[in-house]
């Protein structure tokens, strides 16, 4: 079930509001949830800058990507309150499997403590680490460490901060140069493996989609502009409008996916471009139409359909193109969805997941949780208890414990803390009392 190089824990330590070090475990489709300012956010941030990192090399974490934006190092690191002051570094690290491992290597983990450097947030120190090897990657030095010792090379100085080129320049030396304190001396096999886990491992870590809570308004007509992805949909209908004038056949196959997830939204029955223009650069709508039995209602731009289309059409968008990544970080999905639609979008992302995606999914929607529940129970979409997790975020005084919550196969929730259940069942006799209240007034 799971696709290969899915994130499969998220490790962090005095990283804004988590003191402690906590790993916390992933799945294909995973929820966090719990009360407002408890770090679910941050945590999908640092999902977010790890990824990055390990991609572009760079010693220079981005903790300020959209749609996220934390701050300086004074405003992400941990501050223990009062006479514990303020931490001098955060670390934040992920591990990943692989359904089809690389020469062997099952497991790979990805570790980065970061320090402040001026005005900037750097990497201090990062490690690979697979089964058999390890790579650390300081700011003066290289250690491999394999089954037949370790080798240290001195005196790194990696130009731009880039420690990725540091290790493909340093690949050279490792196989030419005298090791430094290795008893026994490593094998050229053990080098040359321990250079791929640092230079080709990390690259191959899933890059995410990341969505903002709110995404963009409706508008009643869209002037063609720059297309792509980006976190609150901006250039969705660009992206459309320009897929159907450079390739009609892609552009209705992914139509007619958009129809299929509408239809059980619930929100609409079609979906179409209208141009304004017969040249590429004129205006053009986006438009929906509901069906009522029979009869067709009248298309109807965005703008007058309410917030819930414009809401969730650029996730559903990043859903179905083929350009999408397997690692999705969405904020809140249900923004201006109405009950029946919310509980819909957890069948999709069940779905999702099912079909080799992960989802890390920030959600406050009881019908989103009950409806993957659900599908765990009935098996509709193939996702199994396995398949799932609930990370409850629960504040303790100045620091936030994450508990893992698991599914059996009816769906019930196991080992939840206390704080979870009470948690939902303050929610659960806030609406009863709210419908005792109504049938009594």
């Amino acid at each position: 079930m799971t696709a290969p190089f899915l994130i499969d824990e998220i490790s962090v330590e005095n990283f804004r509001c988590f003191r402690e070090r906590q790993v916390a475990p992933l799945a294909p489709l995973t929820l966090l949830v719990g009360d407002n300012s408890t770090g679910k956010t941050s945590f999908q941030a640092m999902v977010l800058a790890l990824t990055e990192l390990c991609h572009s090399g760079s010693r220079l974490p981005n903790f300020k990507k959209e749609p996220y934006d934390l701050g300086t190092f004074e405003d992400i690191a941990h501050h223990r309150g009062g006479r514990g002051g303020q931490a001098e570094s955060f670390t934040g690290g992920f591990a990943y499997k692989s359904s089809d491992p690389v020469q062997g290597i099952g497991k790979i983990e990805f570790k980065v403590k970061f320090a402040r450097d001026h005005a900037n947030i750097i990497a201090q120190r990062i490690t690979i680490r697979s089964d058999e090897y390890s790579l650390e990657v300081n700011r003066n030095n290289c250690v491999l460490t394999t089954r037949n010792g370790s080798w240290t090379w001195e005196g790194v100085r990696f130009p731009g901060g880039n420690w990725l080129w540091g290790v493909r320049s340093a690949s050279q030396f490792l196989l030419t140069g005298e090791p430094q304190g290795v008893a026994p001396p490593l094998q050229e096999e053990d080098i040359l493996m321990g250079l791929d886990l640092a230079i080709s491992i990390p690259g191959r870590a899933p890059r995410p989609f990341a969505s903002a809570p709110v995404r963009s308004e409706p508008g009643r007509t869209y002037d063609p502009s720059l297309s792509g992805s980006d976190p609150q949909g901006r250039r969705i209908p660009d992206f459309l409008a320009e897929l159907k004038r450079s390739n009609n056949s892609h552009w209705k196959s992914l139509k007619n996916d958009l129809v299929e997830y509408g239809r059980k939204l619930g929100l609409f029955d079609e979906f179409r471009i209208k141009n304004l223009g017969k040249k590429g650069n004129d205006p053009f709508k986006v438009q929906v139409r509901k069906h009522g039995g029979n009869l067709k209602g009248p298309w109807k731009d965005l703008i007058d359909v309410g917030y819930g289309i414009s809401q969730i059409l650029p996730l559903l968008v990043e859903f179905l193109r083929s350009s999408s990544p397997r690692l999705y970080l969405l904020q809140q999905p249900e923004v201006h969805l109405h009950p029946s639609a919310q509980a819909a979008l957890g069948s999709i992302m069940c779905r999702m997941a099912a079909d080799k995606n992960q989802l890390i999914v920030e959600t406050h929607s009881d019908h989103i949780l009950d409806r993957v529940r659900m599908e765990v129970r009935d098996g509709t979409t193939g996702l199994t208890p396995e398949d799932v997790l609930i990370l409850y975020f629960e504040r303790n005084r100045l620091s936030v414990q994450i508990y893992p919550i698991k599914l059996d196969n009816l769906g019930s929730v196991i080992g939840a803390p206390n704080g979870y259940r009470s948690f939902f069942k303050q929610e659960t006799l806030r609406d009863i009392r709210m419908d005792f209240a109504g049938v009594n007034s």
